[in-house]
């Protein structure tokens, strides 16, 4: 909760979100590594592997934001945009598991197209950026395909809002 209550326009604030999104990965892979998942659905292996990939992707995004605030270099905004996408795509297969399913009942496809969407938006970010360093590189056909791709992706990620919004 205190990764997301900050207040993240300032530098300051994405550094404090940041550490507090990744304290919350660290406390969830201590309960997970640490203690008997029997305690309550909670504690559960999924689930807490679901918490800590959506907590370090979070913490992710964070860095993007300041990256890209920074007009840090195409590569490296990519880079990052890409181990966002990573982090989600493994809280995704969280949430695909039958037992997390179970777990979490009717909230379980909500937040499945919420981390969905997310998947789609930042790989649409990532290939933009992919897109800016090709044509730094005046590989102007690779820049046209990684274009498209970031447009095809950012397409999906609207639907799936869409779709979101609609059931809400």
């Amino acid at each position: 909760m205190l990764g997301a209550m900050d207040n993240r326009v300032s530098e300051e604030g994405m550094k404090v979100s940041c550490t507090h999104f990744q304290c919350s990965a660290g406390a969830f892979s201590y309960l997970r590594d640490h203690f008997s998942h029997n305690f309550s659905v909670d504690m559960s292996h999924q689930i807490l592997n679901l918490n800590i990939n959506l907590m370090l992707g979070q913490a992710q995004e964070c860095l993007l934001e300041k990256s890209m605030l920074d007009n840090r270099k195409s590569f490296l905004v990519a880079r990052i945009s890409a181990q966002v996408v990573d982090y989600y795509k493994e809280a995704c297969r969280a949430l695909e598991n039958s037992e997390t399913a179970s777990m979490l009942g009717k909230i379980q496809k909500d937040w499945k197209k919420l981390v969905q969407m997310k998947i789609y938006y930042f790989a649409s970010i990532a290939h933009l950026h992919m897109g800016k360093q090709a044509e730094e590189q005046q590989k102007y056909g690779e820049r046209l395909a990684y274009l498209q791709s970031s447009l095809d992706k950012l397409t999906e990620a609207i639907k799936l809002a869409k779709v979101g919004r609609s059931n809400t």
